[in-house]
C-alpha cells in the first residue's frame, strides 16, 4: 500500500527565523570574519531574536581553497575534505559536487535528520526511509536564485496504524527543520508512506 499526501502552504513553510548573534556590537549586526578593521559589518536579515530563554548558540566553521580552474577543496574539522567544483551548467568540472548540489541536498538531509530525531522521541517505529529532492535555479528579481525545493521522502512503516503518527512528525519535522528555515525558497514536500510486507 501506497499514501501520496501533499501537505498544504501553510504546512509545507515554517516562518523564517533569525537568530541573535553574541557581540560586542549592536545587535543587528555581525562583523565580516578576517577582514581588515574599518570594514563595514553585515547587516542580519530580519529583526534579531533575544535568547531569552537561553537556547544554546552553535557555530560551525568550514574552509576552502582554490586547487584549477573552476575546483576547489573544502574541509571542516574532523571531516575529509571534498573536491567540489561549478556545476557544469555554469563552466564546472562534471562529477564534482557543486554548491548547487550540496544546498538542495542539505535540505534533504536536514529533513531526515530532524524526521529521526522526532521518531526516536516518540518511539515511531521504521522500516526505511528514502528521499530525493529537486531545486529549481531560476532568474527572479534581478538575479539567479532557488525559489523552490521540493522533498520526495518515501516512509516505509511496520504498521498500517503508525501512518498518521509518521505523517504528523513528518509535518513537525519539516516544519522544524533549521536549514529550510534559513532560506526563503519555498520549501514542498510530498511523502509517500508504505508498510512493510509481512512475508520473511
Amino acid at each position: 500500500m501506497v499514501i501520496i499526501t501533499e501537505l498544504s502552504p501553510a504546512e509545507s513553510h515554517a516562518p523564517i527565523q533569525v537568530a541573535a548573534v553574541r557581540s560586542s556590537r549592536p545587535p543587528n549586526y555581525v562583523t565580516i570574519k578576517g577582514v581588515a578593521s574599518g570594514w563595514p559589518t553585515l547587516p542580519l536579515r530580519g529583526t534579531p531574536m533575544e535568547n531569552k530563554k537561553g537556547y544554546k548558540i552553535f557555530r560551525f566553521e568550514s574552509d576552502v581553497r582554490w586547487t584549477q580552474a573552476r575546483e576547489c577543496t573544502i574541509s571542516a574539522p574532523g571531516n575529509p575534505d571534498l573536491a567540489m567544483s561549478s556545476p557544469p551548467e555554469f563552466k564546472g568540472t562534471p562529477g564534482l559536487w557543486s554548491p548547487e548540489d550540496m544546498f538542495v541536498a542539505s535540505i534533504n538531509v536536514c529533513t531526515l535528520m530532524t524526521f529521526l530525531a522526532y521518531s526516536q522521541h516518540k518511539n515511531l517505529p521504521l522500516a526505511s526511509y528514502e528521499s530525493s529532492v529537486e531545486g529549481v535555479l531560476e532568474y527572479s528579481n534581478g538575479k539567479y536564485r532557488f525559489t523552490e525545493i521540493t522533498l520526495h521522502p518515501q516512509l516505509t512503516l511496520k504498521s498500517e496504524d503508525d501512518i498518521e503518527r509518521a505523517r504528523a512528525i513528518l509535518l513537525d519535522a519539516h516544519n522544524n527543520c533549521l536549514i529550510s528555515n534559513s532560506i526563503v525558497a519555498q520549501v514542498k514536500i510530498l511523502p509517500e508512506f508504505r508498510v512493510a510486507s509481512s512475508e520473511a
